[in-house]
């Protein structure tokens, strides 16, 4: 933010370098959706006030009165344990019972011990008073269709009249419906206390109506418990009778089993001890055998294998053989080591043919064969043994297997009397159980005692209810706007319109130049552009805005075309304004209308359309011939002419390029009104000749997809979209406005209507002093500072002195950029030749320069344009005779945030402090 001291004006500059000041809030985000939707909240809301109104108004006074009851558990010893011992009541059971008292049963009792149906009560309130109504209206409506069916002469068979039965069930199911309603049943604290509360609008009748509702409700709850005690021991009757059938015949099947396999209750039990034990005996011995015939099946495979292996290795001979077998075995081995030992000592000595070594190997093979011998007695022995142990561990598992099945037998004929006991056993204890239930209800049934006890009767009330009707009122509204809301919200979903101006560059991928708010027309001159008629107004600033950014996006852009996607958005509107903004920067504009079509610049302008572009193109003629003037003087309009039946043919001749070559050769800036993008070509064919294009969009008028489907054209002929401009927008439709108008609107423009610079309304600067200023600072009321002296040939012809510095937003009506002041300069001109020569001052020469600022920074412009329009500005030469003085104003642009300049003429510089 950036602050100017003694102005009494704070700025606020958003700029795409700050995205963080640009962010959403949610919160904002749903205000401003409520804040252009509001009507959507507004009108549910004005058509329910009446209502709610009316329904206050011709409310009546209620009167409630209320009866208590005490509603205790029930203790019917019908089914389960629980129902008897249980001494509370369960939330579902009293939730049932509540139910039960609202009933229509109970209150259809109740309206027939009361005749209610005979005294029903016409009410007067809204919603009764509707029904009358329609009711009425739809008589009138059956009445004029007979007539007219009548009157056409058709017969209509009329159509029965209720009968008298009718009408009292009609009453009756008033009265019951009518109760039903006033009726409520609210619970105490603890639930077994229930108060029934009954409203109507007279006193006696609700006190009545409360007692009977409850007097019912007892009678009906002691009927039910008679009938349900009763019911219990009908269905107790039944069933023990079915019991007992079912216990003789389970006794009977038994009986005959018995019979049938010769089986009493002490030999079942003795017979199957017996054939456990025997089963027990022989699996025991089948696996003793079977552990005796591994075990010798275990030796023999050790034996095996130790005859197979080398003498040499044989240490040990295992301990189950026969010790004289042990003892020959291990003398051979001794044996067999010693004849190894000689045959090894007499190779040294003897060839392995000699009788020696013949005789040695002959005893060590017939030890070796000796060993074998006894190892394979050993093995025949044991061999033998295994053959023994296999065969009884077969027959024994032969008996095994045969006592099994023996078992299995017998426990399936003991389990077939174990079942059929069991069974008799079964239906012998439900029949002696229900039995015994029968008899407690028998003898229950005449001392039943009702659950359900009235502990305090309803009164007539003495005070009505007090009203709802303020917090209905309320209610009534809360809710009419909650849907209001609602509506809102899904209008705004709903609406494919830019809303916020932050969619647009994510949206377009273009640039979003800013927007021009909505703005009262003129009184007698519709099409006057605001920039002429009231240049202080926002919307004039807000143009100038836009010529701002458009500058900074194309410095050196000459030509630019202003379209839209569809009619009436605002393009004409726009060129007139940029126009204006345009030329008063003392450039020499012209605006050319190209829409062929549907041409309205010359509108804004109040001059003829009878010549102009077409003109030019299809006569022949000097198109510098159809120009014509406007009240900005370095402003010239181009209309269109004639009307042409061939706009794109037009437009594509070399002869239109051509003439848009000489217009940038006689003017600074052209801007080109065209038509629309969509729906025609035109805009494709002369976009690619301009240097930019600007878009102009009414949210109002024109939805997202246009506008994207119009950029898409736009680009596919290359043409260069410089940005977008929301045009024509309301305070409540954008929340930048509010930002933007808050600005504008605090007093900067309280110097422009100046034309004589009163010192009242801007503020003078210091004049520092230079080499030919005098010391200190220098005032309208001091003298005035030179500048310097500007030579004419040998001699100084011309002295310029400086008399005040003064700053402004405004000029004349015409305000600064938002980031850029106007700065004048008072200056003196004085003839001292001494040869009595005219001389001559050209503020061409004259310029500044800044100091203390950033080097980004645009350098100052002189305003040539606005110099000319001010009372004393120095116009163009100034020719100054002998000893003539003349004095006079220049403006020029600079950047706000400049703190000091020089003012240069002809190489003669002042330094001037600007103090911001």
């Amino acid at each position: 933010m950036l602050g100017y001291e003694g102005m009494g004006v704070d700025y606020v500059h958003l700029s795409p370098e700050q995205p963080e000041l640009h962010k959403r809030d949610s919160l904002k985000v749903y205000f401003n959706v409520l804040r252009r939707r509001k009507w959507y909240i507004i009108v549910p809301i004005l058509l329910v006030v009446p209502l709610l109104i009316a329904s206050a108004v011709l409310e009546e006074p209620s009167y409630r009165s209320s009866a208590r009851v005490l509603i205790k558990p029930a203790n019917l010893k019908v089914i389960d344990i629980e129902t008897v011992f249980r001494n509370h009541l369960r939330e579902e059971d009293l939730l049932t019972e509540y139910q039960l008292i609202r009933s229509e049963e109970h209150i259809a009792e109740v309206v027939d011990r009361l005749n209610l149906q005979d005294k029903l009560v016409e009410k007067k309130d809204l919603m009764s008073r509707l029904k009358l109504l329609k009711g009425e209206v739809m008589g009138v409506v059956k009445r004029l269709k007979s007539r007219a069916f009548a009157l056409v002469g058709i017969q209509r068979e009329p159509s029965a009249s209720p009968s008298f039965a009718d009408e009292v069930d009609l009453k009756r199911l008033a009265a019951i419906g009518e109760l039903k309603q006033a009726l409520s049943v609210q619970p105490q604290q603890g639930g077994q206390l229930v108060d029934i509360i009954v409203d109507g609008m007279l006193p006696r009748d609700v006190a009545a109506q409360a007692n009977t509702v409850a007097e019912v409700y007892i009678d009906k709850n002691f009927e039910k418990r008679q009938a349900g005690t009763q019911a219990a021991i009908e269905m107790l009757v039944g069933q023990t009778a079915e019991w007992r059938q079912k216990m003789y015949e389970a006794e009977a099947r038994l009986h005959q089993f018995r019979q049938d396999e010769g089986i009493t209750s002490r030999a079942s039990d003795d017979r199957g001890r017996a054939i456990a034990a025997t089963l027990t005996r022989l699996e025991e011995e089948y696996r003793e055998a079977r552990r005796a015939r591994e075990d010798v099946e275990s030796r023999l495979r050790s034996l095996e294998a130790l005859a197979r292996s080398d003498i040499r290795a044989l240490k040990t001979v295992p301990p189950y053989l026969d010790q004289h077998m042990i003892a020959s075995i291990m003398r051979l081995r001794s044996q067999y080591l010693d004849l190894e030992a000689q045959i090894a000592n007499n190779r040294r000595i003897y060839r392995p043919k000699h009788p020696v070594m013949v005789r040695l190997n002959s005893q060590l093979a017939q030890t070796r064969d000796v060993v074998n011998a006894e190892f394979q007695k050993g093995i025949a022995a044991l061999r033998a043994e295994f053959n023994i142990r296999r065969t009884r561990e077969s027959d024994v598992l032969e008996l095994l297997t045969e006592q099994k099945g023996k078992t299995q037998g017998a426990n399936a004929a003991l389990s077939d009397f174990e079942r059929k006991q069991a069974e008799a056993e079964s239906y012998r204890n439900l029949y002696s159980r229900t039995s015994e239930r029968l008899r407690d209800l028998q003898m229950d049934q005449a001392t039943i005692i009702n659950n359900v006890k009235l502990v305090k009767r309803a009164i007539a009330p003495l005070q009505p209810v007090p009203s709802n009707a303020f917090t209905n009122f309320f209610a009534g509204i809360a809710l009419a706007g909650c849907l209001g809301v609602g509506f809102a919200f899904v209008r705004e979903y709903l609406d494919n319109r830019f809303k916020e101006a932050d969619e647009v560059e994510p949206f377009l991928q273009v640039p979003f130049l800013g927007l021009v708010p909505h703005y009262a027309q003129g009184k007698g001159r519709a099409y006057e552009p605001v920039s002429l008629r009231e240049p202080g107004s926002v919307a004039a600033e807000s143009y100038r805005i836009l010529r701002t950014r458009l500058q900074s996006a194309a410095p050196r852009m000459k030509t630019l075309l202003v379209t839209s996607a569809l009619p009436s958005e605002g393009k004409s509107t726009t060129t007139a304004n940029m126009g204006i903004a345009f030329a008063r920067l003392g450039l020499r504009v012209l605006l050319v209308d190209i829409d062929l079509r549907r041409p309205s610049l010359h509108r804004h302008f109040w001059i003829s359309n009878s010549e102009g572009l077409a003109t030019a193109l299809l006569d022949g003629g000097d198109w510098q011939n159809f120009l014509q003037d406007t009240p900005v003087a370095s402003l010239k309009v181009l209309p269109t002419g004639f009307n042409t039946h061939n706009p794109s043919d037009l437009l594509s001749l070399r002869s239109t390029q051509k003439l848009i070559d000489e217009f940038k050769q006689s003017f600074d800036f052209i801007i080109f009104d065209g038509p629309i993008v969509l729906s025609i070509p035109d805009v494709e064919i002369v976009a690619p000749w301009m240097d930019g294009v600007l878009m102009v969009h009414y949210p109002e008028r024109c939805d997202k997809p246009s506008v994207l489907n119009a950029k898409m054209l736009l680009e596919r002929v290359n043409s260069t979209i410089l940005g977008v401009v929301f045009n024509n927008i309301r305070k409540q439709d954008q929340k930048y406005y509010h930002q933007q108008r808050t600005y504008y609107s605090q007093n900067l423009y309280a110097g422009a209507e100046q034309y004589d610079l009163d010192r009242n309304a801007v503020r003078e600067l210091q004049v520092a002093e230079t080499e030919t200023a005098k010391h200190g600072a220098v005032f309208a009321n001091e003298e005035p500072a030179p500048v310097g002296r500007y030579a004419d040939g040998a001699e100084d012809n011309l002295d310029i002195h400086l008399h005040r510095v003064i700053v402004n937003h405004a000029i004349d009506g015409e305000l600064a950029d938002a980031d850029q002041m106007f700065l004048i300069l008072d200056l003196e001109l004085r003839n001292t030749s001494p040869t009595h020569a005219a001389v001559t001052f050209d503020p061409q020469a004259a310029m500044i320069r800044l100091h203390q600022t950033d080097d980004r920074e645009p350098e100052p412009i002189r305003c040539d344009a606005v110099t000319e329009q001010m009372q004393r500005g120095f116009r163009g030469k100034v020719k100054l005779t002998e000893q003539e003085t003349k004095r006079g104003v220049m403006a020029f642009r600079i950047p706000a945030r400049a703190s000091a300049c020089q003012f240069e003429y002809a190489g003669h510089r002042t330094e001037v402090a600007l103090g911001i």
